[in-house]
């Protein structure tokens, strides 16, 4: 039968050894590719990228497969995010086919996780991250096929207009500094935040700091913000330290050697397996800040400061002292224009300090203001 013949064919990609469907010498074609075991094996091979077996799949299967085809394309933390949102999303989706996924089911999503509605969640989400996590099911529908059907109709759920960050006055962050060094409880929130107002480093990034990437010699002290682990490619960099972040650096490996961090690539912060015991081959957990900083806060009576504001602080300084938003964005990464703006409308008293200097009391007699002001009593 002609439909079971076996021909060869020719390598569809000849410069790509890899490519397993395209060699000759181990792969056979039916001809007409009809019930083609080779080209079932490049479909098997391919794993999602077959949109026919991706419609028939339930969603959690779907999107796993699909995540695994971008492995080779997602940093570690990226890949930890997609994971995170595919397993939020399977708690709504879990028996839904992605091949019957409709806009209904989107919309009653965004409502449902916004209102946290039958608990089907931990807690409720916000518009950015509910538009994030809808964002994995757009990926495993155009994948699929399916998302040109949707994408003209759907909406992300609008975001609320950013506001200016909050920063401290000076008072306030001399208070928070006093209070920090005055209690071993806030030993960890004080180096954190010490080394965030000086740097300008997140705590994100202090805590995926290795050994290897501080450079604590005189004259130029430094430290390095690992590509791998950033924020993003643009938040990649190395930072010069000034005195007293070298300083508290230097603490800070002190008291990492305690913990058992030697090697260079061991961390700065490593992980706490139980009381007493480190992992130094494992970064600081998410969480490893938050009692410290909760306690220093609240000692502070700073109720709205979050560990975040420090790097806010740090980059309204550095604009506040005349720093070119360029030499800003070298020492912090990647700022948008919007925050740039943000950023650049400093505080109400740098900004009266600045007037008060070209003040020159001449403009306006002191008895003409005196007697304006009578009359407007």
């Amino acid at each position: 039968m002609l439909d079971t013949m076996i021909i060869k064919t020719a390598p569809l990609f000849p410069e790509c050894e890899d490519f397993r469907c395209a060699d000759i010498n181990q792969h056979q074609h039916t001809l007409g590719h009809i019930d083609c075991p080779a080209c079932d094996d490049a479909r098997d091979a391919t794993l999602s990228n077959d949109p026919d077996l991706l419609l028939s799949l339930k969603f959690p299967s779907a999107a796993s497969n699909w995540l695994a085809t971008r492995k080779p394309y997602l940093r570690d933390r990226t890949w930890a995010m997609y994971e995170h949102h595919i397993s939020t999303l399977a708690k709504f989706f879990g028996e839904i086919p992605v091949g019957k996924v409709h806009l209904g089911h989107l919309r009653q999503y965004q409502l449902a996780r916004i209102g946290n509605h039958d608990k089907l969640w931990k807690n409720r989400a916000g518009p950015s991250i509910i538009n994030h996590e809808l964002s994995i099911m757009q990926q495993v529908l155009k994948r699929a096929g399916r998302w040109k059907h949707l994408s003209h109709h759907y909406e992300p759920l609008p975001l609320p207009m950013s506001g200016k960050p909050k920063v401290m006055t000076a008072s306030e962050e001399k208070r928070l500094f006093e209070i920090a060094q005055s209690s071993p409880e806030f030993e960890l929130a004080y180096l954190v935040a010490s080394l965030t107002v000086n740097t300008s480093a997140a705590g994100s990034e202090l805590r995926n700091v290795r050994l290897r990437d501080l450079a604590l010699s005189i004259p130029k002290p430094s430290m390095t913000v690992d590509a791998d682990t950033a924020k993003n490619q643009a938040r990649a960099r190395t930072i010069p330290l000034n005195p007293t972040a070298a300083f508290v650096a230097g603490l800070c490996v002190v008291k990492a050697r305690s913990k058992g961090s030697i090697h260079p690539d061991h961390y700065l912060f490593p992980k706490r397996i139980v009381r007493g015991i480190w992992d130094p081959y494992t970064p600081a957990s998410a969480s490893w800040l938050r009692k410290s900083f909760a306690a220093m806060r609240e000692a502070a009576h700073l109720p709205w400061l979050t560990p975040h504001c420090l790097r806010h602080q740090a980059i309204t300084k550095l604009l506040e002292n005349g720093v070119p938003s360029e030499v800003v964005r070298g020492i912090a990464g990647h700022i948008t224009e919007e925050m740039m703006k943000h950023y650049s409308h400093s505080r109400y008293s740098a900004a009266f300090d600045a007037l008060s200097k070209i003040d020159s009391g001449m403009s306006v007699p002191f008895e003409h203001q005196l007697k304006i002001v009578k009359n407007n009593r």
